[in-house]
């Protein structure tokens, strides 16, 4: 690996092109990046075995999603298969999540536990995130793809996860 080739205000793709650090793309790319690195800290201090095992594959998710935007650097070469069974994993958890999840009927404010404001954190980011693929991705009137609906459905499980936590003894 030869360091310092980016001195120039390019970076290269996975696919090989050549682009400015501030392409959009790349803003995307790194925006994904700090969710993975968020979601690392989550994994850090949660205690439950099934909700680190979930943040990790989250945390797969997003790194084939990223390699994905960086090989074509277009939307059509994202692989919507890959994206699409990510999704019915996240839809599956969500699911599972609001059987057992009690849905407030006021608004709350996060800061109760720890972990439960770390988790909220998470679906914050994962908004921006979102507004990020919906900005880049976006062709004409079409505002959604793969992407962005997965990321819309991982921040409602980021959110029923924070209720899980905020609730739990």
């Amino acid at each position: 690996m030869k360091f310092g080739k980016g001195d120039d205000g390019f970076t290269d793709l996975l696919g090989g092109m050549r682009v400015r650090k501030d392409d959009q793309y790349i803003d995307l790319i790194g925006e994904m990046d700090e969710l993975s690195a968020w979601i690392g800290v989550i994994r850090s201090v949660v205690h439950d075995a099934a909700t680190k095992e979930m943040l990790q594959n989250v945390q797969e998710h997003l790194s084939m999603i990223m390699a994905k935007i960086s090989m074509g650097h277009q939307e059509k070469y994202i692989d919507s298969a890959a994206v699409d069974s990510s999704l019915q994993t996240v839809e599956q958890w969500i699911r599972l999540l609001e059987k057992e999840t009690t849905l407030p009927r006021t608004f709350i404010q996060p800061g109760e536990k720890r972990d439960g404001s770390l988790m909220n954190m998470l679906r914050v980011v994962t908004r921006r995130v979102e507004r990020r693929a919906i900005a880049t991705l976006s062709s004409g009137e079409q505002a959604h793809s793969s992407v962005t609906v997965y990321l819309n459905r991982l921040s409602t499980l980021f959110y029923l996860l924070w209720l899980k936590i905020e609730h739990s003894t």
